[in-house]
């Protein structure tokens, strides 16, 4: 972030001190255009977020619909005393399912514990432990359409960007992860 800010002031103090341009643009001396519109990328969030070992896969919209979880960690995940939550409905993973994923593989969770998962909206909240307000709990988010409840925790858990949901395509009945889990545009 801070080389963002040096080179956009540099590019900023170039134009300035350029020879007087003739346009949007001004080549400041050096034969560099200078922008004059700000960039309009998203603001993800910051890139010293360590990833959790278990991260959230697949929201499938049909029927209840289900969530995929993946353990990307390099030793067995155990998930007692997590909870996955939606908009204040919440299931005790560790009390509903065996609660350890092998490395490597991944366990789906049927969404009727948090009252189903709807392309419309909502979110999906992986929590290590039953304080859902902590950002610390915080192990896995996304949220897409209308969105949820928790996305302020997500943010300050470094692991959301604020104002930001994923629109599900119509043509498909879920949303899946290709890449970073904190960057909605990896979201599809």
């Amino acid at each position: 972030m801070r080389r963002v800010l040096v080179t956009l002031v540099a590019v900023l103090l170039v134009g300035a001190c350029g020879s007087g341009g003739d346009g949007p643009t001004d080549t400041g001396g050096a034969g560099a255009t200078v922008p004059t519109d700000p960039p309009t990328t998203v603001t993800n969030p910051p890139d010293t977020v360590e990833l959790a070992t278990v991260q959230i896969s697949v929201v499938d919209f049909e029927g209840d619909g289900f969530v995929r979880l993946v353990n990307v960690g390099d030793s067995d995940a155990d998930l007692t005393g997590h909870w996955m939550v939606q908009q204040g409905k919440a299931v005790d993973l560790g009390a509903e399912i065996d609660p350890v994923i092998p490395v490597g593989d991944s366990l789906d969770i049927s969404g009727v514990g948090v009252g189903g998962v709807s392309a419309e909206g909502g979110e999906i909240a992986l929590f290590a432990g039953g304080d859902w307000d902590n950002a610390e709990s915080l192990v896995a988010f996304v949220q897409w359409g209308s969105g949820g409840t928790h996305e302020a925790v997500a943010v300050d858990a470094g692991l959301w960007p604020e104002g930001v949901t994923v629109e599900p395509d119509p043509n498909y009945s879920s949303i899946e992860l290709f890449g970073d889990p904190a960057n909605p545009e990896s979201w599809s």
